[in-house]
């Protein structure tokens, strides 16, 4: 007989859980919160029908299809809430957190991986990384020596992580990204799609860009309220254009 597993959630990342999961021979249960699942034919949870002996199969967190105009409260899965809804999970009564790695995927043996962690098709963990819980890293990633992901994060699909980088809890690496050796990704931080990142990232900035620069917000906003009435004193004075560096965008 099958050994059971619940699949939290109802979106394009719940599905490569799903089929992941069907591959490694696994009885598949959904807890569809939002009643919005794309999968066809599958057994759904409902949660008034949660029993003490589904509280015990092991459980992964996917993620969630909104509807349009969806208000977002605990189902919210985007990183910032995410924490919340393992939370309320918890809350139901559910404990037994696992893993799910796809057969194709390399991880090395001396990996440390979390729990509530999916490694994707044809990604590549190598020698002595720490993966930590409720990280999800998606199909065809590369992870190099020595590397620590915190928890929550979340890596797209294609990003390779050289050696000796460190992402801390809730950084989302964006696709096919690139981040050199020995960097730190702060807290909270985003890298966006198709990024070289070549210096270490702060906490809750956005870098963008062949090499990655910061998305500075504040500078964005001093052009767009302050140059235009600005300009003409800046053109009296000759800072004209030492003011459009200083606010120039990354």
């Amino acid at each position: 007989m099958s050994q059971k597993i619940i699949v939290v959630g109802s979106g394009n990342l719940t599905t490569e859980i799903y089929e992941t999961s069907i591959l490694l021979g696994f009885d598949i249960l959904i807890l569809d919160l939002l009643n919005n699942s794309p999968l066809t034919g599958v057994n759904t949870l409902n949660p008034l029908e949660i029993t003490n002996e589904l509280r015990k199969l092991p459980i992964i967190m996917g993620a969630v299809n909104y509807p349009e105009n969806a208000k977002f409260s605990f189902l919210d899965l985007t990183r910032k809430n995410r924490e919340k809804l393992y939370a309320d999970i918890q809350n139901l009564g559910f404990k037994n957190w696992t893993s799910i790695i796809h057969p194709s995927a390399v991880v090395s043996a001396s990996a440390k991986i979390g729990k509530n962690v999916f490694i994707g098709a044809n990604s590549t963990v190598s020698t002595n990384c720490v993966i930590s819980n409720n990280t999800r890293i998606n199909r065809n990633v590369s992870i190099g020596h020595d590397v620590t992901v915190g928890t929550f994060c979340d890596i797209s699909p294609g990003a390779v992580i050289t050696g000796a980088a460190v992402l801390e809890n809730s950084v989302f690496i964006g696709a096919g990204a690139v981040l050199i050796n020995g960097l730190r990704v702060g807290e909270g931080a985003s890298v966006a799609a198709g990024s070289v990142v070549t210096r270490s990232v702060d906490r809750c900035a956005l870098v963008m860009g062949s090499p990655a620069r910061t998305k500075n917000q504040l500078t964005r906003k001093i052009r767009k309220r302050i140059f235009p009435y600005a300009s003409a004193i800046l053109k009296a004075l000759k800072l004209h254009t030492f003011f459009k560096r200083l606010t120039r965008r990354y």
